[in-house]
């Protein structure tokens, strides 16, 4: 069994998922909160105890894989899958075999939850793609009709924007984030959260009119792909225009394939 890390900038999800069968098998799943302080020690009985929950032994575990936005935390959770393997995890950085074609002006830049989640669209649906990842940061990837990654949006997310808003304005105090029932607010709180949310609804929507035109062009009839996944996009990507297919797990999707690939 392979275990599996997404490590955010919010929290840590990861799965225990069985790679042997077409497509991979999920077998548990769980999400837990990101702490800078947290030892690999401390990980490990976190992890081996919500297994547990799910009476899942962690002496299923033969091998682990990484995908990380966070250095810090990378090292952390490295240190504690060795716990359960014996053995370093695969990480997914520059060099690691993906079978993505990608051209952009530098891969150490690009992030490894944009390629898993690329590596996982592609084997759900066809190009041309565009995949919004709704998080602390809202990215949406481009991929054109040959297959290839061309580039990425990286967007302020909804929570860093609220918050931002709230911290630079004093009268704007920051209030759970809900979708009102009207654009227009009538009070502070929906003025707020019309702002946030549709805000964020009218840049996805106008971005996917864009890479449409772009990504469909004389060479190209393919119908454009759209795929959705992060914490947050159930709250937004309802409200647009442009209908996505929403897959929560699509990083840890990713994540198994691409370890496929190098095993």
């Amino acid at each position: 069994m392979l275990l599996a890390f997404d490590i955010g900038n919010s929290g840590i999800s990861f799965a225990v998922i069985d790679i042997t069968t077409e497509p991979a098998e999920f077998i548990a799943q769980s999400r837990i909160a990101s702490f800078p302080c947290r030892s690999a020690d401390e990980y490990v009985l976190l992890i081996r105890d919500i297994l547990s929950l799910h009476n899942i032994s962690t002496d299923c575990i033969t091998d682990c894989a990484i995908s990380s936005v966070v250095p810090h935390l990378t090292d952390v959770i490295s240190d504690a899958s060795r716990h359960f393997t014996g053995h370093p995890p695969l990480v997914i950085s520059p060099g690691v075999r993906t079978g993505l074609n990608i051209r952009v002006d530098s891969q150490t830049q690009l992030g490894a939850d944009i390629v898993s989640n690329t590596v996982a669209a592609l084997t759900l649906t066809d190009a041309p793609c565009v995949i919004v990842d709704v998080g602390t940061a809202t990215t949406i990837a481009a991929i054109d009709c040959d297959r290839t990654l061309i580039g990425a949006i990286i967007c302020p997310g909804l929570k860093v924007a609220a918050n931002a808003l709230s911290d630079a304005a004093s009268l704007l105090s920051a209030s759970e984030l809900a979708v009102p029932t009207s654009v227009i607010g009538k009070n502070t709180r929906d003025a707020v959260n019309s702002g946030v949310i549709y805000g964020h609804v009218y840049m996805i929507d106008g971005f996917v009119r864009e890479l449409r035109s772009q990504l469909q062009d004389e060479s190209c009839d393919k119908k454009l792909s759209l795929i959705a996944t992060g914490g947050l996009a159930e709250r937004v990507l309802p409200c647009c225009k442009n209908k996505f297919r929403i897959i929560p797990a699509l990083t840890l999707l990713g994540v198994a394939e691409i370890f496929r690939r190098n095993r």
